[in-house]
C-alpha cells in the first residue's frame, strides 16, 4: 500500500442515496457533507439491483464533491428460486465487491485515518477485516429502530449469527455513535459497557428555513412512509375527529402514497381533505412546511425522527407523540405540543388548540434555536473533533 497522502476518513454506508432508492440513507449523506467541510471523506457502498434497471453486471460510480468523494457500486444479483440460496449469493457478491473496491481507495489514496461504518451491517464487516489487517480503527454509527426494545422487528429477534456478529462489530469498535440520547440508552442496555456518545442528526438550514410565504392555519402536514410505528391509524382517526370541528381542515401527507391508507381515509370519510404525495425533494418538503400550521409525527418509538427538526428550522410548530425521544427536543409551547402516544382524541385536542390560535409560536426563535443545535457546521464539527480523538493529526 502506498504512504498517505492527503489525511482523509474512509467510509462504510450500509444505506446511502443511489439510483435505485435517491432517499435510502439520505440521513446519512448528509452527516457525510456537514463532516467534509472539515475533514475529507470517501464514501463507498454496494447496491443491490435485484431487477437489472441500473446494469445486469457490475457498474461503478464515482463523484467528488468539495470534501467528499462518493463511490457506488452496483451489483446485479436477481432473486432466486431458493431463498436462502438467493441471499447467500448476493452476500458473496456484496462482500467481494466492498473489499475490491476499498482496495481500490487505499491503492488510489493510501490508508485512512480511520474508518467509520453507517449502519453495522453489513458494511461494518469489512470494518472489521481492515481493523485486523491494518490495524487501522472504525467508529460506528447507528440510527436502526430495532435496537429500541419496542420495536417490532428487534435485534433480540435477528438470526444468532447476525446478533453475534453486530455485537463483535460494536465492541470493536473505538467509539458508537447514536443519534439520541433515547438510543443510546437502549445501546448500554443491550451492550454493557460499550463506549457510546449522542451526535444527531444533521439539517439543512439553507434548505430549511423560515420564508415569506402564505400559510395555510388549517393545513397539517405529516411526513413518513406511514409505516407501522408512525400510527398512521392513530393520525387518520385523530384528523377524522378534527373535521368534526374544523370541516375544512387539511391533511398533507409527503412520503407515501400506498393504497391502504387511500382506502382507510375513503372510509373514515376523510378522503376529500387528505392529500397524498410521494417522496419529494427536501426543497419541496421546506416549501410544504412554510405554508402549514404543524407538522405532525404521532410514531409509537423513534431513535430522532429528523422531520421534526427540519420542521423547526422552517421556524413550523410540531405536534409529536410525547416519547423520551421527543421529550430530548420538543419543549411544550415553545417549539411544539407533546401528545400521549396512539391518543387520537388528545392528538386532535391538539390540532384543534393550533386552529384556534391558542398558542402564539415565536417562528424565528423555533428556527434560530434549531439552527444552533443541528446546523451544518455544528453536527460536522462533533463528528470531525471524534476522528481527532481516536487518531489525532501530528
Amino acid at each position: 500500500m502506498p504512504e498517505k497522502n492527503e489525511p482523509y476518513v474512509l467510509w462504510l454506508a450500509s444505506a446511502w442515496p443511489n439510483r435505485l432508492s435517491p432517499y435510502n440513507g439520505d440521513f446519512v449523506m448528509r452527516h457525510a457533507q456537514a463532516t467534509s467541510a472539515f475533514v475529507k471523506i470517501h464514501v463507498v457502498s454496494v447496491v443491490r439491483d435485484v431487477s437489472g434497471v441500473v446494469t445486469k453486471s457490475v457498474l461503478r460510480e464515482e463523484k467528488t464533491t468539495g470534501g467528499l468523494t462518493e463511490t457506488i457500486i452496483y451489483y446485479y444479483c436477481p432473486k432466486g428460486i431458493i431463498p436462502i440460496a438467493n441471499t447467500f449469493r448476493s452476500v458473496l457478491q456484496y462482500r467481494g465487491l466492498l473489499r475490491e473496491s476499498v482496495r481500490q481507495v487505499f491503492n488510489e489514496k493510501g490508508m485512512p485515518r480511520c474508518m467509520h461504518v453507517h449502519w453495522g451491517m453489513k458494511a461494518g464487516l469489512e470494518a472489521m477485516y481492515v481493523k485486523r489487517k491494518w490495524k487501522i480503527p472504525y467508529i460506528v454509527t447507528e440510527h436502526w429502530t430495532g435496537f429500541l426494545p419496542e420495536a417490532s422487528d428487534h435485534f433480540g429477534k435477528q438470526r444468532a449469527i447476525i446478533r453475534k456478529t453486530w455485537t463483535r462489530l460494536l465492541y470493536g469498535a473505538s467509539e458508537c455513535q447514536v443519534v439520541s440520547a433515547t438510543l443510546k440508552d437502549a445501546m448500554l442496555k443491550r451492550f454493557p459497557g460499550l463506549s457510546v456518545s449522542v451526535i444527531p442528526n444533521v439539517t439543512d438550514t439553507r434548505i430549511f428555513f423560515p420564508r415569506e410565504m402564505p400559510v395555510h392555519t388549517k393545513r397539517f402536514i405529516h411526513v413518513s412512509g406511514l409505516d407501522d410505528f408512525k400510527d398512521p391509524g392513530t393520525l387518520f382517526h385523530a384528523f377524522q375527529q378534527l373535521l368534526k370541528q374544523v370541516p375544512d381542515a387539511e391533511l398533507f401527507i409527503y412520503g407515501s402514497e400506498k393504497k391502504e391508507f387511500r382506502q382507510l381515509a375513503e372510509t373514515l370519510g376523510i378522503s376529500d381533505q387528505v392529500r397524498f404525495h410521494a417522496e419529494v425533494p427536501q426543497q419541496v418538503l421546506a416549501e410544504a412546511f412554510n405554508t402549514s400550521a404543524a407538522l405532525i409525527l404521532c410514531s409509537r418509538y423513534e431513535t430522532f425522527g429528523c422531520v421534526q427538526t427540519e420542521a423547526n428550522a422552517c421556524g413550523l410548530p410540531v405536534i409529536v407523540s410525547d416519547l423520551p425521544v421527543f421529550r430530548e427536543r420538543v419543549r411544550e409551547g415553545v417549539n411544539g405540543s407533546l401528545v400521549p402516544s396512539g391518543d387520537p382524541a388528545a392528538l386532535a385536542a391538539a390540532m384543534l388548540r393550533i386552529v384556534k390560535g391558542d398558542a402564539h409560536w415565536n417562528k424565528d426563535l423555533i428556527a434560530r434555536e434549531t439552527a444552533e443545535k443541528y446546523a451544518y457546521p455544528v453536527i460536522g464539527k462533533m463528528i470531525a473533533a471524534s476522528y481527532d480523538q481516536i487518531v489525532p493529526l501530528n
